[in-house]
């Protein structure tokens, strides 16, 4: 029994070195009712309680879940490596679409911005197009005054 709970310990100590961290997400996310849920269900627990809070009635399934227990207990060392893995998979994937998200974000304001500089331009393009025109008139009306000055001057 003894040498069953020193192996139970190293698996243990084993485990532990395979802890999730979770790290801090780099990119300022956007908030939106998806990114929400994902950062929501990001992590996965390996550890759902089995017969918690309240057993389960009757001996034949009282039975399997503690057989449930015992087998998770015993491949433990097997799947929070996996469990890990995935969890940084998934962190990994929220800070990404977090990333994207505050791209396209600022990419929206960049045109938005973008479009109101063109509707300004469309309107002084406008303005000085109105101009020339002024311009244009006021010239042909002096060449037109300069035209009668110089015939009734011959």
């Amino acid at each position: 029994m003894g040498q069953k709970i020193a192996v139970l310990d190293d698996l243990r100590r084993e485990v532990s070195k395979y802890v999730l961290v979770p790290r801090e997400e780099t990119v300022v996310a956007i908030d939106s009712p998806v990114l929400a849920q994902l950062r929501e269900r990001k992590i996965v627990n390996s550890h759902l309680p089995i017969g918690w809070p309240v057993m389960p009635k009757g001996i034949l399934n009282k039975l399997i879940a503690y057989a449930k227990k015992i087998t998770r207990a015993l491949l433990r060392w097997y799947i929070n490596p996996i469990v890990d893995q995935q969890n940084r998979f998934n962190d990994s994937v929220v800070v990404a679409i977090s990333g994207q998200s505050k791209a396209a974000r600022e990419t929206e304001l960049a045109v938005t911005e973008l479009e109101s500089q063109v509707a300004g331009l469309l309107q002084e393009l406008e303005r000085l197009r109105w101009r020339q025109q002024e311009l244009e008139r006021r010239l042909e009306f002096g060449r037109n005054r300069l035209g009668q000055t110089e015939e009734g001057g011959e």
